[in-house]
């Protein structure tokens, strides 16, 4: 939420203030300002590899530890 208001703001400085809410404006954009851009990729750059690590390596341990009781159950090696 925060990272999409600010992106926002740089690619039009007006757009936090209240009037520019009131007013309508129909403006388009052909090319990403170079602040944008700058933005976007430090984002991409910063968050790319944070989401590979939490999603393949963090907290993996419970599951192995399921599928290896799960294996074992199976096997009949599990009393209760």
């Amino acid at each position: 939420m925060f990272s999409g208001y600010s992106l926002a703001v740089i690619e039009d400085p007006g757009a936090g203030s209240p009037e520019y809410k009131r007013k309508e404006f129909s403006k388009k954009h052909n090319k990403c300002p170079p602040k944008m851009t700058v933005a976007i990729l430090f984002l991409l750059a910063t968050n790319i590899p944070m989401a590979l690590y939490m999603s393949l390596i963090h907290q993996k341990g419970p599951e192995d530890v399921m599928n290896h009781l799960a294996r074992e159950a199976t096997q009949g090696n599990v009393k209760s």
